[in-house]
């Protein structure tokens, strides 16, 4: 299972063409001819032979296998490295959760 996710870019308020946080100041029409955004990207796992099983690399930063643990990166999955990771979040232990970004 993979996820998109578009959002405003850096920098950008959610209506660049006229500043409002809500939209209420633009047509649907006119939000989604010059919105700009940022595609961020499920990153793949890879094979780690010593588990047996596919494998994200958290950096020490997840403590409990989870099918809930993910990375998104910004752009394409296909060559990302656990570098290009701009949010994660990952299982810490019993109902506990981290959620991190940049």
């Amino acid at each position: 299972t993979s996820m998109e996710l578009d959002m405003p870019a850096e920098g950008n308020v959610w209506c660049q063409l006229c500043g409002d946080h809500d939209r209420q100041g633009c047509t649907q029409e006119e939000v989604s001819k010059g919105s700009t955004t940022t595609k961020l990207t499920t990153r793949l796992p890879k094979w780690n032979a010593k588990l047996d099983s596919l494998a994200l690399d958290f950096k020490g930063r997840c403590c409990v296998a989870s099918a809930r643990n993910f990375q998104l990166i910004q752009g394409e999955a296909v060559a990302a490295t656990v570098n290009d990771t701009v949010l994660q979040f990952g299982k810490m232990g019993t109902g506990a959760y981290s959620l991190e970004f940049e």
